[in-house]
């Protein structure tokens, strides 16, 4: 989807990103422009790419695919829901983000949910912002880059510990900024990371 055009999602569960008779959209790219989405759509297999690209409305199923911000002067937003459907055997949630001029590489504001325990890992040397109240029950990983926890942002919601664990590895940073949240963040593991309050 290039600069200025829009993409819109309107059709049942399987159609858009996920699956028609069998047949999947194994990448998207989403350059400066916008995925308009009103329904709860399937993404099977795909590698869905945002340069300064935006991803509004409704939710997405995600079954084995990822998530990548691409280098850009332009921060990529996601305000639609993410939800992680390990019950259709898809491996954990994994967002890459290359490091651009913005100064927010890609801002998550919607919340990111699982169907069975679910995992989070932040890849990149980007800044990843996530401002939404996630439902996830696995761990996070910050591999690379930051993952910034901004306002109202929560990881790690309900109740229990089990599985809740942060790690994050040699030169990553975890960011809590401004953060107004009532979630925990769960066991923390800095193995030679940073912790920014």
């Amino acid at each position: 989807v290039n600069a200025g055009g829009a993409l819109r999602i309107t059709g049942s569960d399987y159609t858009g990103l996920g699956r028609t008779n069998g047949a999947t959209v194994g990448t998207l790219n989403v350059n400066g422009s916008t995925v308009e989405n009103t329904i709860a759509s399937f993404v099977t297999g795909c590698a869905i790419n945002l340069t300064g690209g935006t991803m509004t409305g409704g939710s997405y199923h995600i079954i084995s695919s990822s998530l990548n911000s691409k280098a850009s002067a332009t921060t990529s937003t996601v305000s639609s829901n993410l939800l992680v459907r390990k019950d259709y055997g898809s491996a954990d949630l994994n967002i890459d983000v290359e490091d651009g001029t913005a100064a927010s590489d890609l801002l998550v504001s919607g919340s990111i949910g699982e169907v069975f325990s679910a995992a989070l890992t932040k890849s990149g040397s980007g800044k990843l912002e996530l401002t939404g109240s996630s439902s996830y029950s696995g761990g996070t990983s910050v591999n690379a880059g930051t993952l910034s926890i901004l306002g109202s942002g929560k990881i790690h919601t309900g109740a229990g510990w089990a599985g809740r664990v942060v790690i994050v590895n040699p030169s990553a940073v975890l960011e809590i900024d401004r953060w107004n949240g009532d979630g925990s963040l769960g066991q923390s593991d800095y193995a030679g990371g940073n912790l920014v309050l």
